[in-house]
């Protein structure tokens, strides 16, 4: 039992040594058929930190008749040789998707874009719409400390359930860093 405290206390120090930057690096639609996405596109805010803007149409309302998921690997060098890691959101209910992760991660395009505000007991359908997005950066206090760096590639996919097809392909590509700090 002390082991296991100790190495928790020891891992947790260690994580405090260190600051770690996420970054966006691009954006692309692979494949569509819900909507137009081609106006979103990652830029550099104050020449140094990357956000996304842009707007995009969704053309239908994204009911529990969709499924949304989401697969992520990396690239510990950058070279295109991107390998699975174990995280991952199967593909689930969009309703249910929503209600799930939504209501707690909303404040981080508050006052970013015009995304509907979810309450508690989520919201169906998602409406469709042109929704935007202004200077939206990724917050590295959102990712645990253990991730370790190198580039990553996260595929958001949304299916139709019945018959089975896949109605949208886009992917996100962000770099993680890590420095020492000084103290």
């Amino acid at each position: 039992m002390n082991i296991i405290v100790l190495l928790l206390a020891v891992g947790h120090i260690g994580a405090d040594l260190y600051q770690m930057n996420v970054e966006f690096d691009r954006y692309e639609i692979e494949y569509s058929v819900i909507g137009r996405f081609d106006r979103v596109r990652i830029r550099k805010f104050n020449r140094t930190t990357p956000v996304i803007n842009g707007s995009y149409d969704l053309a239908v309302d994204l009911d529990n008749n969709y499924e949304i998921g989401i697969v992520c690997s990396r690239s510990a060098l950058g070279n295109n040789q991107y390998h699975l890691i174990p995280f991952k959101l199967s593909p689930m209910p969009v309703c249910n998707f929503i209600k799930k992760y939504a209501f707690d991660y909303q404040d981080i395009w508050q006052n970013k874009s015009n995304f509907p505000r979810v309450p508690a007991e989520g919201i169906c359908p998602y409406p469709k719409g042109t929704y935007w997005v202004k200077d939206l950066a990724l917050d590295s206090n959102l990712f645990p400390p253990v991730i370790p760096e190198g580039y990553y590639r996260c595929y958001l996919d949304v299916y139709r359930i019945s018959p089975r097809e896949l109605l949208h392909h886009q992917a996100y590509y962000s770099r993680i860093t890590k420095e020492l700090l000084k103290y």
